[in-house]
Parts: structure tokens; C-alpha cells; sequence
């Protein structure tokens, strides 16, 4: 069985295991299973800044460019937008029985 979850839902899958009350060994799979997410999270987080110093270069200590009030100083917003909606809708795919049993307990 593989596991799906789209890179725009991981946190908000993270966000909602957490807040389920759980023991036992339910409690642990949650865990691991929030763990393998939260990796995935982190990889989505960089890739993501990544792609945002890709659309406003970066600063001399390898920063994206930011505008004075702090946003990021994206020259074509429509194209980025475009960029960034396509690699968030990605997917993450977690495949093998522990997938298995770790949905199947909680």
C-alpha cells in the first residue's frame, strides 16, 4: 500500500495527527509516521527557498532579495506563482507495508 499526501497538505496532516489523542502503539505509529512528514517538510521548505531565490536572486549572504517592507522582491509574480503551485502540488509517496501498518493502527 503507498500513502499519498500532497507537499501543499503535509504540514496541515502533521498539524492534524498531532492534535488526535492516541496510546499505545496507535501513539507510536503517529509518531513515526509525523516524523517521516516532518523530513518531507523540511526537504519541501528548502526546495521551496530554492525556487524563491531562483525568481529574486540573492543578497551577498545568499538571501533572497527581499523589498523594504520585508517581502520578497519577486520580479514576475504571475511566473513564480506558476512555479510554485506546480511543485506543491506534488506528491508524497510513502510506500511499503510500515506505511501500511502505521495508518492501519492509528
Amino acid at each position: 500500500m503507498q500513502v499519498k499526501v500532497q507537499y501543499k497538505y503535509v504540514i496541515e496532516v502533521i498539524n492534524f495527527l498531532s492534535e488526535i489523542s492516541l496510546k499505545g502503539k496507535q501513539s507510536i505509529h503517529r509518531t513515526r509516521f509525523i516524523k517521516l512528514l516532518s523530513e518531507k517538510l523540511k526537504q519541501i521548505s528548502e526546495e521551496e527557498l530554492q525556487l524563491i531565490k531562483e525568481f529574486t536572486g540573492t543578497d551577498d549572504n545568499g538571501n533572497p532579495n527581499k523589498n523594504e517592507d520585508g517581502s520578497f522582491a519577486i520580479d514576475d509574480i504571475n511566473e513564480f506563482k506558476k512555479q510554485q503551485n506546480d511543485y506543491l502540488s506534488d506528491f508524497y509517496g510513502i510506500e511499503g507495508g510500515d506505511a501500511h501498518g502505521m495508518i492501519k493502527t492509528m
